[in-house]
């Protein structure tokens, strides 16, 4: 689990910091992320899977005890913008079978004997390793034909070789594209640099079919700050109305019941 604070809580450094001491004996990170401070993480073993994930009480008070140890401004419940939580799957070894926080991040490959290649472990960062591997496995065993792969030297859509500043600098390229969309000036809050293009945009060229592929998945603002997520949803969704016909309250309710996994309970 990870909590998001705003980062007045950090003196707006820009450096990470790391808490090396905690009550369960590991360690806390401190990160500067966007106009916010992404804090965690906690290690829970789950007996299965959820569809989604949702932090306990008991994490999320850990996470600001350890944070406020070192802090000189205490943080409250209150000021905790968002809260979030990932499952991870972990390799189980013969030597460490009772504690996960033991058990190594790595992913791992394995060949089956009847030529089944399992990934497993792992994290999305280390997503095109883990890919590279398997194919490289595949081709030690005759199942692909050796050669270099393709993706090394691919060019991403948006690709660019000028250098560009600001907010929009994420869409490369794209940007040209992006200022052609229909309300390009127009802010959906003036605490974010999203406009009304943007929703065109991540429906035309991003795919994006409702308020939580927009909001969560494409802008990632339900994870910097819950509140301001369900704040301005209905106006992303007057615009997701115009392409798609769906029931506008049932999606809304809908984009606020899976919100409010991402708020603290005060």
């Amino acid at each position: 689990s990870h909590i998001i604070l705003p980062k007045s809580f950090n003196n707006n450094a820009k450096d990470a910091m790391l808490i090396p001491k905690t009550s369960d004996g590991r360690v806390l990170f401190v990160i500067p992320w966007h106009e916010v401070l992404i804090i965690g993480t906690t290690d829970v073993a789950k007996e299965r899977p959820s569809i989604e994930a949702i932090s306990s009480e008991e994490e999320i008070d850990f996470i600001l005890d350890g944070f406020n140890q070192y802090m000189n401004k205490t943080a409250k419940r209150a000021d905790i913008l968002a809260v979030f939580s990932g499952q991870r799957p972990l390799v189980m070894t013969n030597e460490h079978k009772t504690s996960t926080k033991k058990l190594s991040r790595d992913h791992v490959i394995e060949l089956s004997s009847s030529q089944l290649i399992s990934v497993m472990g792992g994290k999305w960062t280390t997503y095109r390793l883990m890919g590279e591997q398997a194919i490289k496995k595949a081709m030690q065993i005759g199942l692909l034909p050796k050669r270099l792969g393709d993706t090394k030297d691919l060019k991403l859509m948006g690709y660019s070789t000028k250098t560009a500043q600001g907010f929009n600098a994420v869409y490369g390229s794209q940007i040209e594209t992006l200022k052609t969309m229909p309300g390009f000036q127009e802010r959906l809050d003036q605490n974010l640099p999203f406009t009304k293009a943007h929703v065109h945009y991540a429906i035309r060229y991003e795919y994006a079919m409702n308020l939580e592929d927009i909001l969560a998945r494409r802008w990632r603002i339900l994870y910097f700050n819950a509140n301001l997520a369900t704040q301005i949803a209905p106006t992303v969704l007057e615009i997701l109305s115009e392409y798609f016909d769906f029931d506008a309250k049932e999606q809304l309710a809908k984009f606020e019941a899976y919100a409010a996994n991402y708020k603290v309970k005060l």
